[in-house]
């Protein structure tokens, strides 16, 4: 292993056993980048590209965090990737330019939205419209059919990863639970969720995750 700089960083990555280092260093980089930190967020895109030259994979997990953080923290998370990359002549980008294709979105985010919640599926999609119409239609075709069920760099679990990890450092547990389930349905072990949640502890305390450990152990 390279020299590792953050303390933090340091902590994850020599605790991890299942997660290999580039994807642990990738996951504290959507947790920095979740919770504003700057400095985390620098130390973990460093790790990643000296582990890692799939840049597009590092892109893909970035952006994807403003269905969880909104656009200001991605907006400064690229720039913080960029200014990484720019230092080592590379460039954080994504080859692949999806066309805007709603239809689409609809059909890939219902089936994606179903391997999240399963036999729930149906009554919290009754939830959402009853909540608001238009919320239903933007989680179906926004986040989950644009974004989480995306097809480039990174696998649907990684998406889940970066999904967990986000709503782990926003203490949004209800969502995380469907998550950690969603991650569990695509083939992701106990051990390796745990892992998952210790790069989120990189912003958040461990005591504000309990609730996601211990539905872990349920699983």
């Amino acid at each position: 292993m390279g020299v590792i700089t953050h303390p933090a960083v340091s902590r994850v990555l020599t605790s991890v056993r299942s997660l290999d280092t580039s994807t642990a260093a990738l996951l504290i980089a959507v947790a920095a980048e979740t919770a504003g930190d700057r400095d985390l967020l620098q130390a973990a895109v460093e790790t990643y590209l000296t582990f890692d030259n799939r840049y597009d994979r590092l892109y893909e997990l970035l952006i994807q965090t403003y269905l969880f953080a909104g656009f200001p923290a991605v907006i400064e998370g690229l720039k913080v990737a960029h200014r990484v990359a720019h230092a080592r002549e590379i460039h954080v980008s994504s080859n692949i330019r999806e066309s805007y294709n709603p239809d689409l979105f609809i059909y890939r985010g219902t089936r994606h939205f179903h391997l999240v919640y399963g036999a729930q599926a149906d009554q919290v999609q009754r939830l959402l419209h009853e909540l608001s119409p238009e919320l239903e239609q933007w989680i179906l075709l926004e986040g989950y059919g644009k974004i989480l069920a995306r097809p480039f760099a990174v696998s649907p679990l990684e998406r889940e990863f970066g999904a967990i990890v986000a709503l782990a450092v926003g203490t949004w547990h209800v969502q995380l639970r469907s998550h950690l389930h969603a991650a569990a349905a695509l083939g992701a072990s106990s051990a390796t969720l745990s892992e998952v949640l210790l790069c989120a502890e990189t912003v958040v305390p461990k005591e504000h995750m309990q609730p996601a450990y211990e539905y872990i152990a349920r699983l």
